[in-house]
């Protein structure tokens, strides 16, 4: 009996866990409200479950709010962009599902792939965002190779993301069948996604910064900036493309053999 009443026991730690996730949608909706911070409150919802999932968090709204606030001009410039985006996919689909239209099957495929080529890279620049600091053209990019090079699991993300958000679509039709949604949305519908997302995350960053959880700028005792050459050679491994690359010499050389992206620990915007 002492043994399930242990804050330890599985069972306690699972519900713990959900009430964070709780608490942690709760925040994402609250700051998702204006439509034009929802970038930001993407941002920092990644940066928050990212750390869940590495149990690294201290306090899920300190956590939050930190990420929120460095990230907020940078992701809104971004965000706005997507939602330009986004609304035009909404147009399309519309017209794709008119039953007064006749639209070939070949531009319906080719519509279909570049939503989700389009879709995947907007799913990938937001934890990437919340981890590093990049221009906007640098963190597209990046996002762009992280999708490519992950092709898997950026499915499963769009899955994740993707299908309660078009349920949701399917239902603005039916108010009742909405509300009956609407519970869910409230509790989990922002941050259970992101919080599956990240699981998979964790392993994409530990590869991006060398197999290893913790960051390699804390491994080799130097400041957390980590210098990350873009090799231009889709053709060559593209994870390589945004390797590590600490040693400042080489960081020189590489600027004009390439595209050199600067990246930092998202903890080293505190020192700032």
């Amino acid at each position: 009996m002492n043994k399930f009443f242990n804050m330890d026991n599985p069972v306690f730690v699972f519900l713990g866990r959900v009430a964070d996730l709780i608490f942690l949608n709760f925040l994402a909706i609250i700051c998702s409200l204006p439509i034009f911070t929802i970038g930001a409150s993407w941002t920092a919802l990644y940066y928050t479950t990212v750390k869940m999932v590495k149990k690294e968090e201290s306090y899920i709204a300190k956590d939050f709010f930190k990420s929120f606030r460095l990230n907020f001009k940078q992701a809104t410039g971004i965000w706005l962009v997507n939602l330009l985006v986004l609304l035009v996919f909404l147009l399309d689909l519309d017209i794709i599902f008119d039953p007064e239209m006749s639209i070939p099957k070949v531009v319906m495929v080719i519509i279909f792939a570049v939503m989700f080529i389009a879709v995947s890279i907007m799913i990938c620049i937001y934890p990437l965002l919340s981890r590093y600091t990049n221009t906007v053209k640098g963190t597209v990019k990046n996002a762009a190779l992280v999708a490519l090079a992950n092709p898997g699991k950026v499915l499963l993300f769009v899955l994740f993301i993707g299908l309660p958000h078009l349920y949701i679509y399917m239902l603005m039709y039916g108010f009742e069948e909405l509300m009956r949604a609407f519970p869910f949305y409230l509790m989990l519908g922002y941050s259970g996604p992101a919080y599956l997302c990240s699981l998979f995350w964790k392993k994409i960053f530990n590869k991006l910064e060398g197999n290893n959880p913790e960051s390699a700028s804390e491994q080799e005792g130097v400041p957390e900036g980590i210098t990350e050459d873009v090799d231009e050679d889709i053709n060559a491994d593209i994870d390589e493309a945004i390797s590590e690359d600490i040693n400042e010499e080489n960081t020189a050389e590489t600027a004009e053999e390439g595209a050199t992206v600067i990246y930092s620990e998202q903890n080293s915007k505190d020192q700032t």
